[in-house]
């Protein structure tokens, strides 16, 4: 009997033939006819169930052209994946208005309901969206990233039922262990299939899968656990590896593929090496690579390095974590590197995955569903909205048009590269995705700073907000090194007559609007505007610090244009203008 799946997530660029070759390549035998190719979706019908469980093993998380797949079946099956159209997101910072939160909601997709709540200190905001695939890209997009100092934004899936599933992401379709013992904790929770994922290096592939892919299934059939090599997904010099079961069965999956690249690695080195070096390689050649989600790699290390350091005690290894520099926006995991004996190893590994599924338990168990709380998404950074949307419904906004804005990025010469792509390919896309006009000017007209060039963005506050995430996100995978976030130079025109309004009496404004951003701010005092009446104010921060400074300072700028116009003979009904102003 034929059986649908839904392929969720596609990326914008996706075209019939491009998904019907990729079903092709991975032999995804398809009813003809079948294939139906919706906006960032698809419909597939496959000959059996046995083939759509494949299907889904094959093709669920894989990387797309830049998107992370989800794969499942269209009508929603007891196995721990959900279409949900719900998310959550919370440590909001108070000074976020519920109108920042819908307005950076809506960069996702089209929502449905949009509700938000205090709690504490801070905020929780629950949207429904239109389609899943958009409650996955607020996911993807948002968890874990540093909103200000000392807070990160938590974003989670919201199950039908109410419940929060707080690390169903790329990688993790299933939650935690069975019952298995953390350090030094005890779960209780019965949560099944938490993988563990690994890398290896390519040379090693084909040892670990075998000729006709008996190796891997010899590893299979002995640790009764499911080993997914993904080949087809990283274009680097290693290929991830996942590995479904109880931990007694992941671990020991993951002992024999270490043996094996620690065989092979011995047997190349002796046939390369001859005279050179008379010693057999040691088992620290070949590294342990585990991968975990960021959002728990901080309890995996603990206060000061404490468990970390412990772990590599314990075990007798040396263990490092990859910085966070090196995430992107379709991958969050981490890279966890052990060296040691293979048995040392091995230990760590154990002692990692056992830290890893206890921080998960741990999290799933502390997560309470607040009473009349809508299922809901992402939150946003203090007054990134428009200034004419604030008080209408988002249906409302997404339909109306937005006032086009101007902006400047400043970004490393180094990244231009890879801002403009093959051919132009990637700021073409990113111009028609946002409907923006994007320019990057010459190097020559670029001597504000040293070896930076001035990328230029004139569209909608929407479309100021997509674009800029785009630049930020390429300057970090590219170029920028040395910090956990992305600093850059951004520049908005004002007003002339307004710079008086953003400084404000002794300087407060401005400093009031430093405390609220964490974005450094200059405005010139003394300069005459351009041929448009209009000088440049500087914001110097992350994403989030630069788009709330953005944001409020247009805000400002709005209110007080209003204001002015509002003092007219025709507004009988306001009072009389301050003193100050003069009445035409």
């Amino acid at each position: 009997m034929a059986t649908k799946l839904y392929f969720g997530n596609l990326s914008p660029d996706i075209t019939l033939d491009m998904l019907k070759n990729l079903l092709l390549e991975y032999d995804v035998p398809i009813v003809p006819d079948t294939v139906q190719l919706k906006n960032h979706f698809a419909f597939v019908e496959v000959q059996d169930n046995a083939t759509a469980e494949e299907t889904i093993r094959k093709l669920h998380g894989y990387n797309f052209h830049g998107s992370v797949m989800t794969v499942e079946h269209s009508v929603q099956r007891n196995r721990g994946r959900s279409r949900t159209t719900k998310v959550s997101i919370s440590n909001i910072p108070n000074q976020a208005t519920d109108e920042d939160i819908r307005h950076l909601a809506a960069t996702f997709g089209t929502i449905k309901e949009c509700h938000t709540h205090e709690m504490n200190e801070t905020k929780t905001a629950n949207v429904t969206y239109e389609a899943p695939e958009q409650a996955a890209q607020a996911v993807n997009h948002l968890r874990g990233h540093k909103y200000c100092e000392g807070s990160y934004l938590d974003v989670n899936y919201v199950n039908e039922n109410g419940g929060r599933n707080y690390y169903r992401n790329r990688y993790n379709p299933g939650g935690g262990n069975q019952g298995y013992g953390g350090y030094g904790n005890r779960i209780q929770g019965q949560s099944q299939d938490f993988p563990l994922r690994m890398l290896v290096p390519n040379v090693m592939v084909g040892a670990i899968i075998g000729k006709g892919g008996q190796t891997i299934r010899t590893i299979t059939g002995a640790t009764k656990a499911k080993v997914d090599v993904h080949r087809k997904e990283n274009m680097g010099q290693e290929k991830p590896i996942t590995i479904y079961g109880s931990p007694e069965a992941c671990s020991e999956a993951c002992r024999k593929i270490l043996e094996i690249m620690q065989q092979e690695s011995n047997a190349t080195t002796a046939q390369s090496t001859d005279d050179e070096r008379s010693d057999p390689p040691s088992s620290e050649d070949v590294p342990l690579k585990l991968l975990a989600h960021n959002s728990l790699v901080g309890r995996l290390i603990g206060k000061a390095g404490v468990t970390l350091k412990k772990i590599m005690q314990d075990s007798n290894t040396r263990i490092s974590i990859s910085n966070m520099q090196e995430l992107t926006l379709y991958n969050w995991e981490r890279t966890v590197t052990i060296s040691g004996e293979v048995n040392a190893q091995c230990k760590a590994e154990k002692f990692i995955m056992q830290k890893l599924r206890a921080s998960y338990e741990a999290d799933m168990q502390n997560i309470t569903t607040e009473p009349n709380a809508m299922p809901g998404n992402p939150a946003m950074f203090p007054g990134i909205l428009p200034p004419a949307a604030a008080a209408l419904a988002m249906q409302q906004q997404m339909q109306q048009p937005q006032p086009s804005e101007k902006s400047d990025l400043w970004v490393p010469g180094g990244v231009v590269g890879a801002l403009i792509g093959p051919g132009g390919q990637n700021i073409r896309s990113a111009s028609r995705q946002a409907n923006a006009t994007i320019k990057i000017a010459p190097a020559d007209q670029s001597a504000q700073g040293q070896g930076e060039r001035k990328v230029s963005i004139t569209g909608s506050p929407d479309a100021q907000w997509k674009v800029q995430w785009w630049v930020f996100t390429k300057v970090g995978q590219e170029a920028y090194a040395g910090n956990d976030v992305v600093v850059l130079r951004a520049e908005i025109p004002v007003p002339s007559n307004m710079v008086g309004r953003i400084i404000g009496k002794r300087g407060a404004s401005v400093q009031g609007l430093q405390k609220n951003t964490s974005a450094r701010i200059e405005v010139p005092r003394n300069k005459q505007g351009d041929e448009n009446g209009e000088v440049p104010v500087t914001i110097v921060g992350n994403f989030y610090a630069v788009q709330s400074a953005q944001r409020q300072i247009r805000k400002l700028v709005t209110q007080a244009q209003q204001q002015q116009q509002g003092q007219g003979p025709m507004q009988r009904r306001q009072p009389g203008p301050p003193k100050h102003v003069n009445m035409q």
